[in-house]
């Protein structure tokens, strides 16, 4: 590797990406509607610390119950008894706490303030050598000539893919063409 190699990004993976955000906005809003079945459940002024309630909803829940019933629990019932005096039906917040937790995604939380961090760079690959450069620059030349050829004639995609023995793709979904992976890092 040369000392003047910089790395070309390869290819963005922009419909996992928007998968990724819209699994991390969904498992903010069952958070969230986590947070709103407790308030409903117990009081709008309980403190709910929302770390906790990301790690584990029930449990959670649970030490709240206990802290929000202590002068009323006399007989010092555990969290599952009061909840089942107090006639809380627990089972509607153990199918949020299932949805939540069947989507993947770290919640880093921030002064009590949930979020999750979807990375653009893990969706993305980069060339790490100047032989993938120089094989993803070729490939991008020729990709190049036929999109200016493709302006003025039509072209069979499928037989670009036959005479470059797979070297130039083409996507029929986005209509266009790319570079083989296999054929830059190979």
């Amino acid at each position: 590797m040369s000392k003047n190699f910089k790395p070309i990004m390869i290819s963005f993976y922009e419909d996992d990406y928007k998968e990724a955000e819209e699994k991390a906005k969904s498992k903010l809003e069952l958070l969230d509607k986590a947070s709103v079945w407790i308030h409903n459940q117990l009081d709008n002024n309980i403190k709910i610390n929302m770390r906790k309630l990301s790690v584990d909803m029930v449990t959670h829940f649970e030490d709240l119950v206990l802290e929000f019933y202590k002068d009323q629990n006399q007989l010092g019932l555990s969290a599952k008894k009061l909840i089942e005096v107090k006639e809380i039906n627990i089972y509607e917040l153990q199918k949020i706490d299932d949805a939540y937790s069947s989507i993947q995604g770290k919640v880093i939380t921030n002064g009590n303030i949930p979020s999750i961090k979807v990375q653009r760079r893990d969706f993305e690959t980069w060339t790490t050598n100047d032989k993938q450069n120089k094989n993803l620059l070729l490939g991008n030349k020729l990709i190049s000539a036929l999109n200016d050829f493709g302006k003025e004639k039509h072209i069979y995609q499928s037989y670009i893919t036959q005479a470059t023995g797979g070297y130039i793709r083409y996507d029929m979904s986005k209509q266009r063409y790319y570079v083989n992976n296999e054929f830059i890092f190979g």
